[in-house]
């Protein structure tokens, strides 16, 4: 018979892989195919294979590796965010287990709300948010909108961008 703890590890590796099954989807249809990808994990390489987008573990090593460790602090995982973003990083990837980073982490969660655009928000898959600011030639469309949101489809990128109100006409 199982321990208890067995059981809890064998719920959780099935819970990895079936997140990691279902993240090629989400990734191709909203990230561009040169997207450069920050990828909030426990160094599990399986999470990086993006669909030959570049990615690097969150948080990581002068070398980019997995650091091996949390940030201690609310403010030293924005500050590796931030210094992150200035190596041309344009993209923060949370797979669905890591999603407890946005409570225990709370000043780092309003940042990214704050500072950088909601992508994606498939809570049983991920969150992604662009760290970038956005720049277009009005060369977007509504593609949906339900509820007070609307979907902004890029025509120069392949992305989609979901905005809370349809009040907002542009797309960035």
């Amino acid at each position: 018979m199982k321990s208890d703890s067995q059981i809890e590890g064998l719920r959780k590796d099935i819970l990895r892989r079936e997140v990691i099954q279902r993240i090629p989807e989400v990734v191709d249809t909203s990230l561009p195919s040169n997207a450069k990808v920050i990828v909030v994990s426990t160094g599990d390489s399986d999470l990086l294979n993006l669909g030959g987008r570049q990615a690097w573990h969150f948080p990581q090593t002068e070398d980019g590796v997995y650091a091996g460790y949390y940030p201690a602090e609310r403010t030293e995982a924005i500050a590796h965010l931030e210094a992150l973003r200035t190596k041309r990083r344009n993209f923060l990837f949370l797979p669905s287990t890591a999603l407890w980073w946005l409570e225990h982490y709370a000043e780092f969660k309003q940042h990214l709300e704050s500072h950088h655009r909601l992508l994606v928000r498939q809570e049983d898959r991920c969150l992604i948010f662009a760290l970038h600011r956005l720049k277009l030639d009005q060369s977007c469309a509504v593609v949906q909108g339900s509820g007070g949101r609307a979907v902004f489809w890029l025509k120069h990128s392949g992305m989609m961008v979901e905005r809370m109100n349809k009040r907002e006409q542009s797309c960035v």
